[in-house]
């Protein structure tokens, strides 16, 4: 027999008053790859943060092979990849350049983060292709580079457990077969994987065991051959999401933002965008009309969530290039607020900056007022609102947690129901759908198309996965 990684004896783990992980006994032993399996809310990432040491137990016992302390192990997630940007920009007091993003430190400094040797570092740079990334800032990544640097600073730690926490998300199909190889790679090696992940055929071809999830308690574990074919996995794999949605109905507020619809909504003419001599968008020219609704398509690092920023004006070369928006010139007199009235955005970067323990009802009741938090007094009306999104995505349990406190998809659905509360003219979508699991990713995709059809809100969808399609889409725009 193996000897043991990790063992757990009915842990648990707290936040505040909420217990978010309930007795949960496992046993992780070397040579073993294992999955963390569940639906959204159902204790996943806990489990794997508990493994990696990010959180304590408050009950039962937490033994690692080589003591108390988690030094073998490490995790790469969407939640670190955001804790690490958050404690950059908390102590990063350098100032960016005019028409430069808050880029934060370098690659390199974060991939160094605690020391590693030069031959190591050179071998893992080699292999996940960065060396020409060092410089750049770690604000500026794509989601593909940004995965790899996370790979590249956990495995410098050189782990006998390296923890993956929905590792494919946000990739596309090239980067994700690419992960596959270097992930198998490391396998290898003699590295145990835990990857923890929403659904069956998201998983390595290496996964050998799996732990199943439900309302914070480990309800099956073992071989996956047993566990995939046990009743505990067929009940949480029933999918019921044919919702016929009745949509909340705009707020007073929402009466003032008409527009000229014989203008095109969007008029860009060769946008383009460089940081530091990379090319972050190449020339770029976009119309789009009224009640068109378009998908954009490229390969991780094409530029299409800059594309998006240009036309947020989030970007600050956004007033450098041609942008038309509701027949207006970019920077012809109009303020930031006059357009962040009429556009809403829902993205990874965005969900990045809102990053304040806010209770899930003013995290969407900012959305009629455009803050990442809440500052301002809000009326009846306006609860009310929030309140009918916060049920119709089905998230009413969530209105009084901490923003900050909630797994990043249950983040992800909050803003959703930010960005609708205002009924916005124009709804620029990143991955809306990133780390969901599938009955909320359709829940999702059907909310966008009855969005589409039913309301005078236009879609801009960002998109890598083909399943996730919108029968509402028009028009498509490819990136190379």
């Amino acid at each position: 027999m193996n000897p043991w990684l990790i063992r757990l004896q009915n842990a648990q783990v707290r936040l505040g008053s909420k217990i978010l992980l309930k007795n949960t006994s496992l046993r992780i032993d070397a040579g073993q790859h294992w999955a963390i399996i569940g639906n959204n809310g159902s204790g996943k990432s806990t489990l794997a943060r508990l493994l990696s040491g990010e959180l304590p137990v408050c009950g039962g016992t937490i033994d690692y092979q080589c003591g108390k302390s988690p030094t073998d192990v490490a995790i790469v997630s969407l939640e670190s990849q955001k804790a690490l940007i958050d404690y950059d920009r908390r102590f990063d007091s350098s100032e960016e350049g005019e028409g430069k993003p808050d880029s934060g430190r370098s690659v390199c400094d974060a991939i160094l983060d605690g020391g590693a040797d030069q031959q190591s570092l050179q071998h893992w740079l080699e292999v996940f292709d960065l060396e020409d990334l060092l410089d750049q800032g770690i604000g500026t990544l794509s989601t593909g580079e940004g995965r790899k640097m996370m790979l590249c600073r956990a495995l410098l730690k050189s782990p006998k457990l390296l923890i993956l926490d929905e590792p494919y998300a946000g990739l596309d199909q090239v980067s994700q077969d690419e992960l596959t190889q270097l992930l198998l790679s490391i396998a290898d090696k003699g590295i145990s994987l835990v990857q923890v992940a929403c659904a069956e055929n998201e998983l390595l071809p290496c996964i050998s065991h799996v732990a199943l999830l439900e309302n914070s308690h480990l309800v099956h574990s073992g071989k996956s051959k047993e566990v995939f074919e046990s009743k505990e996995f067929a009940a949480i794999s029933q999918i019921d999401v044919d919702e016929k949605w009745q949509l909340p109905k705009a707020g007073d507020e929402n009466k003032s933002l008409q527009w000229n619809q014989q203008c095109p909504l969007i008029e860009l003419s060769d946008v383009s965008v460089t940081y530091d001599g990379k090319i972050a968008l190449p020339p770029t020219s976009l119309t789009i009309h009224s009640k068109e609704h378009w998908q954009i398509e490229g390969p991780n690092g094409a530029g299409k969530t800059t594309l998006l920023s240009m036309i947020s004006g989030d970007n600050p070369q956004s007033y450098a290039n041609d942008v038309k928006l509701f027949g207006r010139q970019r920077g012809s007199g109009e303020s930031l607020w006059d357009i962040r009235q009429r556009i809403a955005v829902v993205s990874a970067a965005f969900q990045m900056d809102y990053r304040l323990p806010v209770k899930g009802r003013d995290v969407v009741i900012s959305g009629f007022f455009d803050s990442i938090g809440l500052y301002k007094n809000y009326t009846g009306q306006q609860m009310q609102i929030a309140d009918e999104w916060l049920a119709a995505l089905h998230i009413q349990e969530l209105a009084e947690s901490r923003f900050t406190e909630l797994s990043y998809a249950q983040q992800r659905m909050l803003l959703l129901a930010r960005a609708m509360v205002k009924h916005p003219t124009l709804l620029l979508i990143d991955e809306p759908c990133l780390g969901l699991d599938v009955p909320n990713t359709r829940r999702i995709l059907n909310l966008l198309d009855t969005i589409a059809r039913q309301t005078h809100t236009q879609l801009i969808y960002v998109c890598h996965d083909p399943a996730q399609k919108l029968d509402c889409i028009t028009h498509r725009l490819t990136l190379a």
